[in-house]
């Protein structure tokens, strides 16, 4: 407890307890290592990203404010605070703590990344075009970024032969370079590929989104339309069942309250 080093490793047991399935012993040990460094931001962070990659939301969330306690101005953890409240569905709360990132991050990579966000979920794709571009141009590797300008981008209706298209696809395919399991790259570079007829690809892609997130609906709509063009039918059919399947089990999640269902491109990055 009084070696140089004890905040790391409570917080490395923290997040070896949240893949390993025990939230609450998570959170003890990372109270202990916020006791031990309390202003120490790369310590919440990295038990905040373990939350995000277990999907385990609600843990993460109470990770960041306790982050919050000791870094109120922390533009990182309020763009966390985002992430999860994203992935909750509390979007409106989620804006909020996307514009403390923009404000306290100005000028950095996490300030254009929550500007994009608050757009992105405002649903004003140019605007969240913009923010992405001024960001890219400081930080041109910043995966999150360039999955938020493709994905604005396609919703904004960029077709094959448009250059925004072209825009689109050099930098979704830039994404998933830099991070190639991050699953919603994945889906949308897919995307791309099956408007431009190039099935074997989307087909890669959206598999390999199946394997980060096997329980993303949008993974199983895609692999259909993708399978059927490619004209193979039995596999159509087997995501269309599975497509069901993860429907249902949506519908009995929303009536008991609950959700783990993915709204937008919110990641820690």
């Amino acid at each position: 407890k009084r070696a140089p080093g004890a905040a790391n490793v409570a917080d490395l047991l923290a997040q070896g307890y949240i893949g390993a399935g025990h939230p609450d012993k998570a959170y003890d040990a990372m109270r202990k290592a916020a006791a031990l460094d309390p202003r120490n931001e790369g310590l919440y962070v990295l038990v905040a990203d373990a939350c995000t990659e277990n999907r385990a939301y609600e843990l993460g969330l109470n990770v960041v404010d306790l982050g919050l306690r000791s870094l109120p101005n922390s533009a990182r953890l309020h763009y966390e605070r985002g992430v999860f409240l994203s992935e909750l569905e509390r979007s409106d709360l989620a804006t909020q703590e996307f514009r403390l990132a923009a404000k306290y991050g100005s000028g950095s990579p996490i300030g254009y990344m929550g500007t994009a966000q608050v757009a992105l979920l405002e649903g004003n794709m140019p605007q969240t075009i913009a923010a992405a571009r001024e960001g890219l141009r400081k930080s041109p590797d910043n995966y999150i970024l360039l999955a938020i300008l493709g994905q604005a981008l396609v919703r904004s209706g960029a077709s094959p032969g448009q250059p925004s298209f072209t825009e689109a696809l050099k930098a979704m395919e830039k994404a998933v370079a830099e991070q190639p399991d991050h699953a919603g790259s994945q889906i949308t570079l897919a995307k791309l590929y099956l408007m431009t007829g190039r099935l074997g690809k989307a087909i890669a892609h959206l598999e390999r989104a199946r394997q980060l997130d096997p329980r993303n609906t949008s993974v199983y709509s895609h692999l259909a339309i993708a399978y059927r063009k490619q004209g193979n039918l039995p596999k159509a059919r087997e995501m269309l069942a599975m497509l069901a399947r993860l429907n249902e089990q949506q519908a009995q999640s929303f009536r008991n309250g609950s959700s783990g269902q993915h709204k937008s491109y919110v990641s820690s990055g």
